[in-house]
């Protein structure tokens, strides 16, 4: 890979960056709740939504013509409460809206939360004590003038044990989105007093003696003899200072049977992305390397950019690659995912790209995946290799304004990412310090 020429673009607004749905851009302007969407390929506005937003959550595509956003309630006595918006596009019109939560399932009636959207269907889990205390789905579809339809209402099957009695004290959940339909829900609870030893994966149908509707406990047997302290989130990920896992895990959807499951040591997995040029899978994770002293006492923990490339059909690791630092040495992305950096694939999926904390980048072609992967400079002999990169061109918020930042990048920790979108050739960057954002380009 030759180093690739980049043009870098400033869109100077009194908003910032906090979504990114290809090929639109969302700022926020927080004193008003004003949200503005943006065209990523030319960074032009392409309009602005009606109603104020606190703090948009989510931003959803239903359609050409429609938008959903999940943000914090208007007016509403508690941030638990939340909103779902639908605005048409691309004037912005306020369609509908629905109150939900908060989520409490010892509260009163009415608790409810959005899990998520396939397509036109949107799914809302509600719990008024309903359905052995397991709650119901309601399924909402668009009607043709933009307003929320209640298509069908899904229950979990019959005798099925009570989500809140079977999980962490004070980490109850409704089931996270793994599939949807218009007449089907399936769903993971990874907050059981099992986890991560275990995970309990539902099927909600129309009735809860339906032939359809299962519930299967799934044991996930980690390699480690001994297992670390638990980070309960949605990811299914282990966490502790020394010995960071996680597990991926392969469903068949029609019998709920596990497929195939592997153990990746050593990495916390931030991103799944399924390659269809490929056909594997891409874990983007934050790998760490554990220095110890002769005594076992922990001296130093540090991380760095993991891609491991797995088959979807038997989950056989195909290829490892790990990223150190990048050629000039420089501060970590504010919001970063993993490693100190920001990673991902572009939209059309034939490319993934990092950029590193003052704007340096590197994008490779997927194919490279199962080979050397990322270009490292051969002469450098550390553990994770440094990656070839090219620099940001000189923008107003990529070059040094004050003394101490002068003093970090003569140290080596200057930095002016906050953190970043890849769209097609080309990537957001949200900025560490001011208002508006920057576009840098490639061809």
């Amino acid at each position: 890979m030759n180093v690739i020429p980049i043009t870098a673009h400033l869109i100077q607004h009194n908003s910032e960056p906090t979504h990114f749905v290809y090929p639109y851009l969302f700022t926020h302007y927080e004193p008003k709740g004003i949200v503005y969407i943006w065209l990523s390929d030319d960074q032009s506005l392409y309009c602005t939504l009606e109603e104020p937003m606190a703090d948009p959550k989510e931003h959803h595509l239903i359609s050409d013509d429609y938008l959903l956003s999940l943000t914090t309630a208007s007016g509403a006595p508690s941030w638990e409460f939340t909103e779902l918006l639908i605005h048409h596009l691309p004037d912005g019109a306020l369609k509908d809206r629905m109150r939900l939560g908060p989520v409490d399932s010892s509260g009163p009636g009415g608790n409810s939360k959005f899990l998520g959207i396939s397509g036109e269907n949107i799914a809302v889990w509600r719990n008024s004590g309903a359905n052995g205390g397991n709650g119901v789905i309601e399924i909402y579809v668009l009607s043709q003038h933009g307003t929320l339809d209640l298509s069908a209402t899904l229950v979990s099957p019959f005798g099925s044990s009570n989500l809140e009695s079977i999980a962490i004290p004070g980490m109850y959940f409704p089931p996270t989105l793994l599939y949807l339909s218009p007449y089907e829900f399936i769903g993971v609870d990874a907050t059981r007093k099992e986890f991560p030893r275990s995970i309990e994966v539902t099927r909600y149908t129309s009735t809860s003696h339906s032939s359809e509707s299962r519930q299967k406990q799934i044991v996930f047997d980690f390699t480690s003899p001994t297992l670390p302290y638990p980070r309960a989130d949605m990811r299914s990920s282990l966490y502790s200072e020394t010995k960071p896992v996680t597990a991926v895990r392969c469903l068949d959807f029609d019998t709920l049977e596990l497929k195939w499951q592997v153990a990746l040591q050593y990495d916390v997995t931030c991103k799944l992305r399924y390659i269809p040029s490929m056909d594997v899978i891409l874990s983007i994770g934050d790998g760490s390397t554990v220095l110890l002293t002769e005594g076992g006492i922990l001296e130093n923990v540090t991380s760095y950019l993991s891609l491991t490339v797995l088959h979807p059909s038997t989950g056989e690791i195909r290829a490892l690659h790990t990223i150190g630092g990048p050629e000039r040495p420089c501060g970590t992305v504010h919001w970063y995912d993993a490693g100190g950096v920001c990673c991902d694939l572009t939209s059309t999926r034939e490319e993934l790209g990092v950029i590193f904390g003052d704007g340096q980048l590197a994008v490779i072609n997927v194919d490279r995946l199962l080979g050397s992967g990322f270009p490292k400079i051969a002469e450098d002999r550390s553990d994770k290799g440094t990656v070839i990169t090219t620099v940001c061109p000189a923008i107003d918020p990529s070059i040094p304004s004050s003394k101490r930042d002068e003093k970090d990048l003569r140290a080596g920790r200057w930095r002016w990412v906050r953190r970043a979108f890849f769209g097609d050739k080309m990537v957001i960057v949200h900025l560490a310090s001011g208002k508006g954002f920057a576009a840098l380009l490639w061809k």
